[in-house]
């Protein structure tokens, strides 16, 4: 499928990134304003958007207001208006129109979409319904790999309650739309992880790990597969423990992995890989990061913590991860202190040369600690703890739609903006 977009900037930036575009690209839209851009976005529902930054402003505005359609703004900027670009999930990508547009391609390309319909909101309609001449709205497939080069930095925590924020999403649109999206939780840890505790799955007997795994092919099915996972069924997520015995390690080779990769690839709309510290050249956690569409580099609110994943980042991981525009940083435990994010983002562009986008900062809760070990992530029994509410917001930007249980009253952006430089309150 053709990723669509639309273009909006000044003549010459719109007629520079349509020939970059070539015939990877659909624009089906090109607008020299922002007030054409706010209609446009409404008609078209384009896949993704490209503007200047001069238009930041625009950008973020459609970004929050649709977040299901990729918005990205082309040219340098300073780090406070980076800051406020990434944390609206506005991406960046280089002023050159060619290089630009490649960054594009690449990301839109790799949605995978699973494409369902729904009607537009009507007055006193507080439950969205499938009507197969309204609105389409774009669910992203996607396998996220969450990885850290820090013992403790909360990626269990992390994977755990956001494959649980997925799955019960997930379960909702099957109990009201009845459309099928199936949740894994595949536990590649084998630094004596606590992804069984946090699921609950700890000291069960007969549980699935991925040496059962040794046996499957790709033509088994999805039976076969079942019977070989750990169902959660109030995260409705499908969970797959690591060896629990020391010699059981040496079973998950490399081509292990990537049959699980793949077989789970063919059953599973989304998938979270649960990675340990300790990567080596054949190591599992290798075949992960590469077949991964995303990869979530999980930082703690410590000094020496962002320096070391910044030298790795430098040094290491354009030969393991490869494609580094699928690389984002998840800023875990933040809390008030001198060491704020934009000091993190800081240390972190100085020390590893380069700039990744933050996809989310979550923060510190005690609800965490408090809840451990009831046999459920935390998502599961308080969705509406500080941490569950900014998880969900990482998961809708990997869904690539607002995961929210009660839908607002969807406004045309034509009615959210006026063009004086004033809201309208409806």
């Amino acid at each position: 499928m053709t990723p669509r977009i639309i273009i909006g900037g000044s003549r010459e930036f719109v007629e520079s990134s349509r020939r970059a575009a070539g015939d990877k690209i659909a624009v089906a839209g090109e607008v020299f304003t922002t007030e054409g851009l706010y209609a446009q976005v409404d008609v078209i529902k384009p896949d993704g958007v490209l503007v200047p930054v001069e238009w930041s402003k625009a950008a973020i505005d459609i970004a929050y207001l649709r977040p299901n359609i990729k918005v990205f703004t082309a040219g340098s900027v300073d780090m406070d208006t980076y800051n406020r670009l990434s944390s609206s999930q506005v991406m960046t990508v280089p002023e050159n129109p060619v290089k630009s547009l490649k960054t594009i391609y690449s990301i839109l390309s790799k949605m995978s979409p699973t494409r369902f319909e729904f009607e537009d909101k009507k007055e006193g309609n507080n439950e969205i319904s499938f009507n197969a001449s309204g609105k389409v709205e774009v669910v992203n497939t996607f396998t996220a790999a969450v990885y850290s080069t820090k013992g403790g930095a909360g990626k269990t925590t992390i994977s755990t309650n956001s494959a649980a924020a997925v799955g019960m999403w997930a379960s909702k649109i099957e109990k009201d739309k009845g459309k099928i999206f199936r949740t894994a939780l595949i536990d590649l840890n084998t630094d004596y992880g606590s992804g069984d505790v946090a699921m609950g799955f700890a000291g069960m007997d007969e549980m699935k790990t991925v040496v059962s795994w040794q046996d499957l092919s790709l033509s088994s099915g999805w039976e076969e597969v079942r019977q070989c996972m750990n169902y959660h069924e109030k995260a409705n997520v499908y969970y797959l423990a690591p060896p629990l015995l020391p010699g059981e390690r040496s079973l998950l080779t490399a081509e292990v992995a990537e049959r699980i990769m793949l077989i789970t690839k063919k059953y599973f709309h989304f998938m979270f890989i649960d990675l340990g510290v300790a990567l080596e050249r054949r190591d599992a956690a290798i075949v992960a990061l590469d077949k991964a569409s995303s990869i979530l580099l999980v930082i703690d609110v410590d000094y020496e913590s962002v320096k070391k994943l910044a030298k790795f980042i430098k040094y290491e991981a354009r030969q393991i991860f490869g494609d580094m525009s699928k690389v984002s940083l998840v800023i875990n435990r933040n809390h008030s202190t001198w060491f704020t994010v934009k000091h993190i983002l800081n240390l972190f562009e100085e020390e590893a040369g380069m700039v990744l986008p933050p996809r989310a900062q979550l923060p510190e809760d005690k609800e965490i600690e408090k809840h451990k070990g009831k046999g459920a992530p935390l998502m599961c029994l308080k969705p509406d703890s500080p941490f569950s509410v900014e998880i969900i917001k990482l998961c809708s930007s990997l869904v690539g739609t607002e995961m929210r249980r009660e839908h607002k009253k969807r406004l045309s952006l034509k009615n959210v903006f006026s063009f004086k430089n004033k809201r309208k309150v409806d």
